[in-house]
This record gives structure tokens, C-alpha cells and sequence, in this order.
């Protein structure tokens, strides 16, 4: 599914989402997760496709910051999508970031 459709962007119901999108394919519990995380995945995917275009780099690694570091899964599914290896950094690693880039913006 494209995890960036408009359909889920703040729907009602996700599962609803997920059900129309699917129509009505996924059953259980784990076939709405796997499918969620494999959506990601590729959106991941094109979203490094598109950065490549746009750049005319191309990347070896992917690194994931914040909560979504944690999730396994979801790390190995993003590795299979992009042919990238994946390196997940401490959660703190977003806090460092985020107060890296205010103090160099209040030093301008």
C-alpha cells in the first residue's frame, strides 16, 4: 500500500484505511502489521530513490533515528526494500540532533 495516500493521513479508522485500501484482504491482527511496516518500508525505499535522483548520490547505509530504531522488524523489512544497510541509533540520538540544529540556528 502507499503509506503516503491520503487515506491515511488521519483517518477515522485506520483499520477501516486498511480494509478499503485492501479490500478487505488482511484478517488478522499481524497481516494488518505486516502489511503497515511493508508499506513503510517501501516508502522508505522511494523516498532514497527520489533523494538519489535529486542528488546523483547514491547511499550505502540508512540510518533511523528516534522510537522506530527499536522496531526489528521493521528495520529488516526496510534493508530488503532499499538493498541499504540499516543502522539503528540511540532514541537520544534525535534529542542530540534536534538540539544541535537550534543551537546552530540561534548562533546565525
Amino acid at each position: 500500500m502507499d503509506a503516503n495516500a491520503p487515506a491515511f493521513l488521519a483517518p477515522e479508522s485506520m483499520k477501516a484505511a486498511f480494509d478499503e485500501a485492501s479490500g478487505n484482504a488482511l484478517q488478522t491482527p499481524g497481516d494488518y502489521f505486516r502489511c503497515a511496516y511493508a508499506s513503510l518500508a517501501q516508502s522508505y525505499r522511494d523516498a532514497i530513490r527520489e533523494l538519489e535522483r535529486n542528488t546523483g548520490r547514491t547511499y550505502e547505509k540508512l540510518y533511523i533515528v528516534g522510537g522506530g530504531a527499536k522496531n526489528a522488524f521493521l528495520n529488516r523489512l526496510t534493508e530488503q526494500a532499499t538493498g541499504l544497510a540499516v543502522v539503528a541509533l540511540p532514541i537520544e540520538a534525535t534529542a542530540l540532533g534536534n538540539l544541535k540544529v537550534q543551537m546552530e540556528a540561534a548562533s546565525c
